[in-house]
């Protein structure tokens, strides 16, 4: 009779940073810190100039796996080097100003362990700040979510999911050319092709860090629409969107708009959310933050022409 107890599967979080020392640290941490007893970090640095890697090796040493990008490769090649890095069962992604929950891991696992059949995705809500998130409610759904994801985006996040790592390769992996939104498409392909199973946990935290938000607005509008573009390129994917893919559209238009008036270009701005108003009147009945930003963008575009008449 064989009494070896059977090895518990192993996980790897997958940690892209470019530039975000010392949130970095916090999310490393609470990696290292997860009540499931098999864990490997992996940290991929894209080309910080922070001294993020050097502080990495200095801290943790062998305890995190560190991939160094001489270049920058941003987020999605640099998620996709970490995956195929990871020596693991299991995956799962952190952002690096984000933190996980202890038992964060052990609670995704939990439907693998207790369906072996299961090979689908597993997730968990997060927590935005410090608000208080419930795991409870219809929103939170288990099996072919395509439809609720697309009626909620926000009951599901690129912190949330976790999955063996050979359906990542095989099902996952981010769209390289996208620097924007590809959580966003990596998890529409996902909720199309495969089941998921909501564990019941609030499972990470999601910190507000707004370091780099120039830039990262500037992205946003370089990458313009190649996250629809993308989406278009995947047929059978575009044909299980059907007139979802109307709010696709629309989700992307509103993050370029946002980037505009972020950034100030408030003539472009005005020019966009008109565009929505006609394109999408029903979705911007109820977005009273769009209009709010127009009565903005019109106060900050007239008023250096008033300003120069009182001279």
């Amino acid at each position: 009779m064989n009494n070896s107890a059977t090895p518990p599967v192993s996980v790897a979080v997958v940690i892209p940073t470019r530039n975000r020392w010392p949130w970095l640290a916090d999310a490393v941490d609470s990696a290292l810190g997860q009540s499931h007893p098999c864990m490997q970090v992996v940290v991929v640095d894209d080309a910080s100039s922070d001294g993020s890697a050097a502080r990495v090796k200095s801290r943790y040493g062998a305890r995190v796996h560190l991939i160094q990008n001489p270049r920058r490769e941003e987020k999605s090649r640099a998620r996709n080097a970490g995956v195929r890095a990871a020596t693991t069962d299991f995956v799962c992604m952190l952002d690096s100003d984000d933190l996980l929950f202890p038992d964060s891991v052990a609670q995704r696992l939990k439907p693998f362990l207790e369906d072996a059949a299961f090979n689908g995705v597993s997730y968990g809500v997060g927590q935005r700040d410090r608000k208080h998130a419930t795991p409870n409610g219809d929103r939170y759904l288990s099996g072919m979510i395509l439809p609720a994801y697309l009626a909620n985006f926000s009951m599901l996040d690129n912190n949330a999911f976790l999955m063996r790592r050979n359906l990542m390769l095989e099902w996952g992996m981010y769209r390289p050319e996208l620097t924007n939104m590809e959580d966003r498409e990596l998890l529409l392909r996902l909720t199309a092709q495969v089941p998921f199973r909501f564990c019941g946990a609030v499972t990470h935290r999601i910190r507000r860090v707004d370091r780099s938000a120039r830039d990262q607005h500037a992205a946003i509008l370089r990458q313009g629409h190649a996250f629809t573009a993308a989406l278009r390129e995947d047929f059978e994917l575009a044909r299980q969107l059907g007139p979802g893919f109307r709010a696709v559209e629309y989700l992307e238009d509103l993050e370029l708009a946002r980037s505009l008036f972020k950034l100030r270009r408030y003539a472009e701005y005005l020019e966009a959310a008109r565009a929505m108003l006609q394109t999408y009147p029903d979705l911007m009945r109820g977005n009273k933050r769009v209009r709010r930003r127009m009565r903005v963008a019109r106060a900050m575009s007239a008023w250096p022409l008033s300003r120069k008449g009182r001279r």
